[in-house]
């Protein structure tokens, strides 16, 4: 067995016209922590992508301790080896924000990147107390400052709260000053901002429930697989066979052009759905009808 834990060869990824990573070589050994430094652009998180099975690579070879590895989504990239790979908070792309954050807290830096083993076992009796009803005091105990956008689950229009000590927000407000960040006469935008707080919050829990029940119908359907345990929030990953005539790419297209549904395809093998305060239980029983017209 190879003494590196991940050896890349001639990593390169084109965009179009744009090449991002142009032969590059790396090598991970045991018990050694790496950092990228790089400005915007670089193709730090282009590189984080491909290891974490979000995007393929154009060419080039990667081995995790000495195997070949090539990863078509992220749960390929889990169950080959990569159980870290993220630049922001969720560093488990298929667990909620709140398991995210007890991981973090339990597991060492150097080996959380490529345990699997180890974070099933520190993770276990924790995640079952982390879920729908955890206060969200328990969650940011372990920070010292964090950030969430109030769009989406919480269904304002636009916007995010960075939270954190007097200090921390000071130095952070003159930093968003000095990047162009500031905005004027945004009080109404602030209001929606003030109303997910106030009166969205509490029914988050009903995303989750619609987006369980999605999930749990999608993948009774021929040639759709979802793990179920990793429906913890409203997000849900399904997992298709890229060699099928009836892949990822397929279904998208089948979903929006016959039946007016979007969903987020990522490569031929895999989709992600989610689930917010428009989308009802009738809903749900549309997507699943129209998912097995598709694939039946």
């Amino acid at each position: 067995m190879s003494s590196n834990i991940v050896e890349i060869k001639k990593l390169t990824k084109v965009f179009a016209t744009t090449t991002v990573l142009d032969e590059v070589d790396l090598t991970l050994k045991e018990g050694s922590v790496l950092g990228l430094v790089g400005e915007n652009g670089a193709g730090k998180s282009t590189m984080m992508n491909i290891l974490g099975g979000i995007i393929p690579k154009t060419s080039g070879e990667i081995f995790i301790e000495g195997k070949p590895y090539d990863p078509t989504s992220p749960i390929d990239a889990e169950n080959m080896g990569i159980a870290f790979i993220h630049q922001e908070l969720s560093n488990f792309t298929n667990l909620s924000v709140a398991e995210n954050m007890y991981l973090d807290n339990c597991l060492g830096a150097a080996k959380r990147m490529f345990s699997r083993k180890k974070c099933q076992e520190l993770a276990e009796a924790g995640i079952k107390n982390i879920g729908f009803d955890v206060d969200v005091k328990e969650i940011t105990k372990h920070v010292d400052s964090v950030m969430f956008c109030l769009s989406k689950g919480l269904s304002a229009p636009v916007g995010s709260m960075l939270c954190g000590s007097k200090e921390f927000i000071k130095d952070a407000l003159k930093a968003r000053k000095m990047l162009g960040g500031g905005m004027r006469q945004v009080g109404v935008l602030a209001a929606a901002g003030m109303l997910s707080l106030s009166e969205m919050t509490g029914r988050l829990t009903d995303d989750h429930k619609t987006a369980r029940k999605l999930a749990e119908g999608l993948n009774a359907i021929d040639g759709i697989n979802i793990d179920l345990n990793t429906v913890q929030t409203n997000i849900i990953f399904l997992k298709f066979n890229p060699e099928s005539e009836k892949h990822a790419v397929y279904f998208g297209a089948e979903l929006k052009e016959k039946y007016g549904v979007l969903c987020g395809v990522r490569n031929p093998s895999l989709i992600r759905m989610i689930t917010h305060r428009q989308i009802t239980d009738a809903d749900v029983d549309y997507v699943l009808y129209s998912a097995r017209k598709i694939m039946g």
